[in-house]
């Protein structure tokens, strides 16, 4: 399955695209494993992870050692 996330801002607006698999559906929500995602789109996502860390230096490096899905 695709997974889109919208983000827009007064000036643009992109559209990050991941490939996810649905885990486990019920009351309180659905849980979905993010499988991969292309280059640009990993980019993007790491960016906004970074601007809403309290840490993201920190988070910067985990990402570096493990990115939590496959980068394609």
């Amino acid at each position: 399955s695709t997974l889109k996330l919208f983000l827009s801002t007064a000036s643009n607006s992109n559209i990050i695209k991941f490939i996810c698999e649905v885990v486990r559906i019920g009351d309180a929500g659905v849980g979905i494993k993010f499988k991969s995602i292309d280059f640009g789109g990993y980019q993007k996502f790491k960016n906004l992870m970074a601007y809403n860390s309290y840490d993201p230096e920190n988070l910067l490096m985990e990402l570096e050692k493990n990115p939590g899905l496959e980068i394609v």
